[in-house]
């Protein structure tokens, strides 16, 4: 039998991107509810449910505040969603469990594959699982001492090459940090004559202007 693929979510308005800019939303795993199926539209049809209000799930609702847009639709149809297991981990009694080795192994391919096909700029990783996972798929990793849970690296495909930051799942962050507040001067300076940008896209200009530093 055919291994189940999440097909991801590709927002109508993912060219014109944010502040001019692809960006890549990524999460750890979806999980079923008792008795519903798992199938290869399940991440389109769980952005869908979301957009229209038929499903409240705190990790979307978290992350389009943290890029300060009031409406799912105007936030989630600007952007590239998936998570990094590429089918869904369980029940909901199984939605904390890590991915087996096999999904693992899919998981990073797959990972790879949308990067080259949708050539985001940004990438943004919402799991510290999925982000130790994605190690043999990224180059070096780098770190803020100051903030650990906040890291970047890049992802090489044919032809393109991607910026990806790890970050905190949102149920786990700190509010003050994921909304742009204590981040080191050096970091401070990079945004400058960003007024008009979220608050978590100053975050990944911060964290972009260290990378390069």
């Amino acid at each position: 039998m055919r291994d189940i693929q999440h097909i991801p979510w590709c927002g109508s308005n993912y060219g014109k991107g944010i502040e001019g800019r692809r960006v890549c939303i990524v999460g750890y795993s979806h999980y079923k509810d008792n008795g519903e199926l798992d199938t290869d539209g399940f991440t389109v049809g769980v952005l869908e449910d979301v957009i229209r209000g038929a499903r409240r799930i705190a990790f979307f609702t978290q992350i389009k505040n943290y890029f300060a847009f009031k409406e799912h639709g105007e936030f989630w149809n600007r952007v590239l969603f998936f998570n990094y297991v590429p089918d869904c981990v369980g029940d909901f009694g199984d939605r904390y469990k890590t991915a087996s080795y096999d999904q693992i192994s899919r998981a990073n391919f797959r990972f790879r594959r949308i990067i080259m096909d949708e050539r985001p700029h940004k990438v943004l990783v919402f799991t510290r699982k999925g982000w130790a996972a994605l190690y043999p798929v990224l180059g070096e990793q780098h770190c803020l001492e100051q903030m650990p849970y906040f890291a970047w690296a890049t992802c090489e495909a044919p032809g393109h090459t991607a910026q990806v930051f790890g970050l905190r799942h949102p149920p786990g962050a700190s509010y003050d940090l994921m909304h742009g507040d204590g981040w080191p001067d050096s970091g401070e300076a990079a945004v400058k004559g960003f007024g008009s940008a979220s608050k978590l896209y100053r975050i990944v200009l911060i964290l972009t202007f260290l990378a390069s530093a």
